[in-house]
């Protein structure tokens, strides 16, 4: 090999290393959980689907800020509601509906 055609490839895979480093950038996400009738929910869940374990509980005024992946998938629950699976954006508006389950 010469001394180009390394340094291309080097640069070829660097290339694809930052876009991979860009591509999962963290964003805030900042939102509020509500019931249907507009009345917030305190304690609802949000996870990060792929790692569960980056989350937060939404406040007493229902609102809630989590730091995930752009373009990530952010579930949303609480007990005697349905769950709901959202794509990462600000901001992040939640109604969640009762489940009838009983």
């Amino acid at each position: 090999m010469t001394t180009n055609s390394i340094r291309k490839t080097a640069l070829s895979i660097l290339s694809i290393f930052c876009v991979l480093i860009a591509s999962a950038q963290n964003i805030t996400l900042n939102g509020v959980v509500r019931y249907a009738n507009g009345e917030p929910i305190i304690g609802a869940s949000i996870v990060e689907k792929a790692r569960p374990t980056n989350g937060t509980v939404s406040d007493i005024d229902g609102n809630f800020t989590l730091q995930a992946p752009e373009g990530s998938i952010i579930q949303i629950s609480y007990i005697g509601c349905e769950t709901k699976e959202l794509p990462a954006k600000n901001p992040m508006e939640v109604v969640l509906e009762e489940n009838s389950v009983m």
